[in-house]
């Protein structure tokens, strides 16, 4: 309990819909609409991969700007996403115990780092772990695997807490213990094959997490 990782998007911060609208803007102006498929596939994929995304949606002639277009919006995306609720209270209360925690996030480090410092989280994370910063993004274990070496311990002591499958996969491939944070779209059920727990409000997993770390 002493060894903790962190997603970032729908996890910490509630950037999901402020991304989306950003995506939605940017293929309305060449002609194309964004589905509840293509939502799935762009919450799926490494930052590395968005030019592929924009090649398949809008063909090579257009992707290019398109995706240009896109990251520099996000850049003023960044100071308009919020934390959600709770989320002060559980880092905290980590804190007060010595836990280690670290951040790995399918983003480029440096949009991570501003998303962190605009909403006043980076002073919990001890080390930081980007799509940038591996060669094999989530599901590969390759992120934690190298967090657990910063933190010196086995992967098997740290609690990955993540919203998105790939999260869940990747704790499950290096045997860390799945932490399944549904606080982002509470209607969805655990899966059984991939979480070790499930949690749908932060304030439970707070509970949770005072029951296992009590106070000295």
């Amino acid at each position: 309990m002493k060894h903790w990782v962190f997603d970032l998007d729908g996890t910490l911060v509630d950037s999901h819909k402020v991304y989306f609208d950003s995506l939605r803007l940017i293929l309305n102006d060449f002609n194309a609409d964004l589905s509840l498929q293509d939502e799935k596939e762009v919450l799926s994929i490494p930052v590395k991969s968005r030019q592929l995304f924009f090649d398949k949606k809008l063909g090579q002639e257009n992707s290019h700007k398109a995706l240009a277009a896109f990251e520099t919006r996000l850049l003023s995306d960044d100071q308009r996403i919020e934390v959600f609720k709770g989320i002060p209270a559980l880092l905290e209360k980590l804190k007060s115990q010595n836990c280690k925690i670290g951040i790995w996030t399918a983003r480029e480090m440096s949009s991570a780092k501003r998303v962190l410092n605009s909403t006043e989280l980076a002073p919990y994370f001890s080390y930081h772990m980007s799509g940038s910063c591996v060669a094999n993004c989530k599901p590969s274990p390759e992120g934690l695997e190298r967090i657990a070496y910063a933190f010196q311990c086995e992967t098997k002591e740290l609690l990955m807490v993540g919203d998105h499958d790939n999260d869940m996969l990747a704790a499950k491939a290096c045997g860390a213990k799945a932490i399944r944070a549904n606080w982002n779209n509470p209607q969805l059920k655990s899966n059984e094959h991939t979480d070790d727990f499930c949690f749908t409000e932060v304030e439970s997993l707070l509970k949770w997490v005072s029951t296992m770390l009590p106070e000295a």
